[in-house]
């Protein structure tokens, strides 16, 4: 396990929780099921679990595999990953496999509940910019490969 200075020094070095002051990190050190460390190898989560909530990676590196073994993605600190669980309520639809050690945060009904309507929001912002994101970067490579035929 990880001690509290050594997580406050990953958080805060991470763009998805930049717009946050220290007492709302604090606030989401409380929700300590929430943090989960991963070792690498270590599947995060699974094809076909039903689990509503998205994890913010925090720490490490990840894989996003169908099954079959096909490589989706890539992602690195400040990425998210099973967004569209929260609310579509759809089962998992790929894994998503520890790199190398790291930590992520999950962001579930629960948490959203419990926090102010501030953080609620501030969270939420970071969400929508990660997606427009992943949307500009699809955009861009669909351009690529239309040029290509």
């Amino acid at each position: 396990m990880m001690d509290q200075a050594t997580l406050q020094h990953w958080v805060e070095a991470n763009n998805f929780f930049q717009f946050m002051d220290s007492e709302e990190r604090t606030h989401l050190y409380s929700f300590k099921d929430h943090w989960k460390f991963v070792k690498p190898g270590e599947c995060v989560v699974r094809v076909g679990e039903t689990d509503y909530g998205f994890f913010v990676i925090v720490k490490g590196t990840f894989s996003v595999i169908k099954p079959e073994d096909i490589f989706l993605a890539h992602l690195n600190p400040g990425d998210l990953f099973g967004e569209v669980s929260l609310k579509s309520r759809r089962k998992r639809y790929s894994n998503v496999v520890a790199d190398e050690e790291g930590i992520v945060f999950k962001v579930d009904d629960i948490l959203l509940k419990k926090i102010s309507p501030a953080l609620h929001l501030k969270i939420k912002n970071q969400v929508i910019e990660v997606l427009i994101r992943r949307l500009d970067d699809m955009n861009q490579r669909l351009v690529k490969l239309t040029r290509m035929r």
